[in-house]
């Protein structure tokens, strides 16, 4: 078990894409030194935004691994057993933090030492803008132990959230995970049905976009559940109030559901391709 300080705790990433730069430069912003992060990637184009910002950038997961206390495997799932290859005996006494999709706490002990503790984390990609939330999953002696430094490094780039069983990550991932997607979706085709009924393009751009940033911000900060602001949205009879029925004519609600459904059962089949 560690027993550091925050302000001594030594995270090294194996991978250093888009979300591992992110949680990175979240980490900076939240009061640790760049003394305290190192990145491995075979590939010097990922290395020169890391250079450019002062990391510490090597090829070599060997020791990366060697050198940090907290290891956040950030590669592509596909890419992970060819990354730890050879390495479990470097991971005693460390932490193994993954948010390669897919990749379960069963999976990921092929590959580490006996006593190394794993956290399977799902962060979303508003992480990269610091608007994330992460779920995070652990053994219940992992998560007391080690819990605290996940939620530290996780609440650098948004929010987080425990779930209780490793088979809830797959709703985790099909709600948050897959989630930014569905609203761009729905972005797009506000976007594009503002243009059919006669907008501008960047304005109707404009009004989707910041209509839905006002009411996931309201949603926030305003104590009525959804159910309860879209009733005080939807004036009987008027323009919303035809918006909703034409929506719940088409089956709105379970064509959302089916989405989440085909998201679920997607992740429970890539975990499962994971372990052979």
């Amino acid at each position: 078990m560690l027993h550091l300080q925050m302000s001594q705790l030594k995270i090294g990433f194996i991978g250093a894409g888009n979300m591992a730069q992110s949680i990175g430069l979240g980490l900076l912003k939240n009061g640790f030194h760049i003394s305290q992060l190192m990145y491995s990637s075979p590939s010097r184009g990922n290395h020169q935004p890391l250079i450019d910002n002062k990391f510490t950038c090597t090829k070599e997961n060997r020791l990366l691994v060697q050198s940090s206390d907290v290891i956040i495997l950030a590669t592509k799932p596909q890419q992970a057993a060819e990354a730890l290859h050879s390495l479990k005996q470097e991971f005693i006494g460390k932490c193994l933090i993954s948010i390669a999709a897919g990749l379960t706490t069963e999976t990921l002990k092929q590959y580490v030492a006996n006593d190394c503790a794993i956290i399977r984390c799902m962060p979303n990609t508003p992480a990269l803008v610091g608007e994330g939330i992460t779920g995070l999953f652990a053994e219940s002696q992992t998560r007391r132990q080690y819990g605290p430094i996940a939620e530290n490094i996780f609440a650098s780039v948004g929010q987080w959230v425990w779930i209780d069983t490793e088979q809830q990550m797959d709703v985790v991932t099909a709600i948050s995970g897959s989630g930014p997607a569905y609203f761009f979706l729905m972005i797009e085709s506000l976007i594009s049905a503002g243009v059919e009924q006669g907008l501008d393009k960047d304005v109707a751009q404009q009004l989707a976009v910041q209509t839905m940033n006002g009411a996931a911000a309201l949603l926030k900060k305003d104590p009525r559940t959804p159910t309860e602001l879209k009733v005080a949205v939807t004036s009987p009879g008027g323009t919303t109030a035809a918006a909703l029925t034409s929506l719940e004519k088409d089956d709105y609600e379970h064509i959302i559901h089916n989405a989440v459904a085909a998201a679920t059962l997607r992740g429970k089949q890539l975990a499962a391709q994971s372990k052979k």
